[in-house]
């Protein structure tokens, strides 16, 4: 669907809360049977749009955040996995799963049945139950004292099978507006060897004279951001260095960046992202932005073959061509990689695509056998003065100190 469907004109309307309006909310860019508009138990709601693509498997898109008492947000245009790169530690295979076999392709997506998807509702695209939706008790959103918010969350997912992995893209739409994005992998190891020697050296012993090779999940994620409307947004990093060498007080470091960039995840420094709307701010005067918080647990580097791996965080413009971090095809003069996207064009008030990509590095185990557990990799996405206090309310009282 062309892009320029999939804008929000601005309303005149003031909240009390808003400087300017928020982005007015239409009627949605598709069918009914690919709508998702829930609303949950603190009175805050998700909508937005879906459908299933041959490689990405589930594309959103037009996905949507109304505070209880606001009017809707745009937030995001689109947001898709963009790519699950698995090298082996033996450098035996170096899998490009999504573009080489495909996510959404019909061998590749699984039918999920009612038992996938307990106390939820299957959607289904051409007759075929793809997506399971469900809304769930996630927890404390706040407590304070004897005073309490009780969270809720809307989560879809859907599971594709490539190979001897099923993988398990999972979305959580929280009541505060935060996204969280959440890849599983399980089903059976994928590589053997029964040599001893480098099976040690590049694996772990299963059973008798077999080792499973250990490998890396590499998921790249694509994010579309439309922050209240396709146009005027920015990209910042913050980081929180030491301010001198002893090491006892942090400065907070903000840097907006003018041209498309790549940036490394940098946990010692706290390294984080924005993506912030230069026309829009709540009734504090801030600017209403969108922060992305990286999973370092692992880090992969590549080798010089694989530039897409040698930055975690990618910020382009968006091109339509532009679409998975590695194979990506090179029609219309496109570039084949994510790195290569970065070519200097002006990030200034731009359409911003933030790219995302989290390392897992799986050591197999003899409880891997004969089904592994799911493993999973998990970030968020949260409102950063998208409000100019917390949306779900002051019940939980005020602070009183330490």
């Amino acid at each position: 669907m062309a892009k320029i469907l999939r804008r929000f004109a601005f309303s005149a309307l003031l909240l009390p809360w808003m400087h300017t309006a928020q982005a007015a909310n239409p009627s949605p860019a598709c069918s009914v049977d690919y709508q998702v508009n829930v609303k949950l138990a603190n009175g805050s709601s998700w909508s937005m749009c879906w459908e299933v693509r041959w490689r990405e498997g589930i594309v959103f898109h037009d996905v949507t955040y109304t505070a209880p008492g606001a009017s809707p947000l745009l937030i995001l245009a689109q947001m898709n996995p963009a790519q699950i790169h698995v090298p082996y530690d033996d450098n035996g295979a170096r899998y490009h799963d999504e573009t080489d076999y495909g996510l959404g392709a019909t061998k590749d997506m699984a039918t999920l049945a009612a038992d996938d998807c307990p106390n939820g509702k299957l959607l289904s695209s051409n007759g075929k139950a793809v997506l399971c939706q469900q809304t769930r008790a996630t927890g404390y959103d706040v407590k304070y004292y004897t005073q309490a918010i009780q969270g809720q969350a809307l989560y879809l997912f859907s599971v594709s099978h490539v190979g001897e992995y099923n993988y398990i893209f999972e979305y959580g739409f929280h009541g505060d507006g935060s996204l969280e994005f959440a890849a599983g992998a399980s089903g059976h190891l994928q590589r053997f060897t029964p040599i001893p020697g480098r099976g040690e050296k590049y694996g772990w012993p299963l059973g008798q004279m077999k080792y499973g090779i250990s490998h890396v999940h590499n998921f790249y994620w694509r994010l579309d951001f439309d922050l209240g409307g396709a146009d005027n947004d920015a990209f910042e990093e913050l980081q929180f260095p030491p301010e001198d060498s002893s090491q006892e007080t942090r400065v907070l470091q903000a840097q907006e960046f003018g041209t498309e960039t790549a940036r490394t995840v940098k946990p010692d420094d706290f390294r984080s992202w924005r993506v912030k709307d230069k026309a829009i701010t709540n009734s504090d005067g801030h600017a209403i932005s969108y922060h992305l918080e990286a999973d370092p647990a692992h880090l992969f580097h590549g080798p010089e073959y694989e530039p897409f791996t040698q930055s975690e965080v990618y910020a382009t413009t968006y091109k339509p061509c532009e679409n998975f971090a590695s194979h990506n095809p090179t029609i219309n003069g496109c570039a084949d990689n994510v790195s290569a996207f970065v070519n200097g064009e002006s990030l200034s008030r731009a359409d911003l695509v933030v790219w995302y990509g989290q390392a897992f590095h799986h050591l197999p185990r003899d409880e891997d056998e004969p089904m592994m557990d799911t493993h999973w990799s998990r970030y968020f996405v949260r409102p950063q003065d998208a409000n100019a206090e917390n949306p779900l309310g002051d019940s939980a009282g005020h602070d009183q100190g330490h």
